[in-house]
């Protein structure tokens, strides 16, 4: 599969972030936050944490909060997650079978985040990094540190 850069005229319905410190900055991020922002659904690997847009305390639109540095994400299929601003580099007509096809190759299945490894000013690549994401629960963050409940 080939990622290629793109309009970013999509919308945001999660965020990643990606490094050693994901849980702690994501910690930080919420110790001033409205309790309302704890409802959101994340999930957790050893090195990154992503976090869903909801709609959460009676609001019925989708929310999120800002995570400075995270990565934003669009759902390009479903429970495929992309960049905000990356797309499949492929004509749409065969973008399921793609999806098909990853699916198959990888052994991922959605929902995952597929974060392509586009260098700056590079404007498509073949190499991508598959999170897979498991059970999102809520956040809840107790003064010792981000409890996954």
């Amino acid at each position: 599969m080939r990622w290629r850069r793109g309009e970013p005229l999509q919308s945001v319905g999660a965020l990643i972030l990606v490094d050693a410190d994901a849980e702690a900055r994501l910690k930080e991020a919420l110790r001033h936050k409205s309790r309302l922002f704890r409802a959101l659904p994340a999930a957790w690997g050893e090195t990154w944490v992503v976090v869903f847009a909801a709609p959460v305390g009676g609001v019925n639109e989708p929310v999120l909060l800002q995570l400075p540095d995270a990565i934003a994400l669009y759902e390009a299929a479903s429970g495929w997650w992309l960049p905000v601003g990356v797309e499949l580099e492929a004509p749409p007509h065969v973008h399921a079978a793609l999806w098909a096809s990853l699916l198959e190759r990888c052994a991922a299945t959605p929902p995952a985040v597929v974060l392509p490894r586009l260098a700056p000013g590079e404007s498509s690549t073949r190499e991508a990094d598959v999170f897979l994401v498991r059970d999102p629960q809520p956040i809840e963050v107790p003064a010792s540190g981000v409890v996954r409940s």
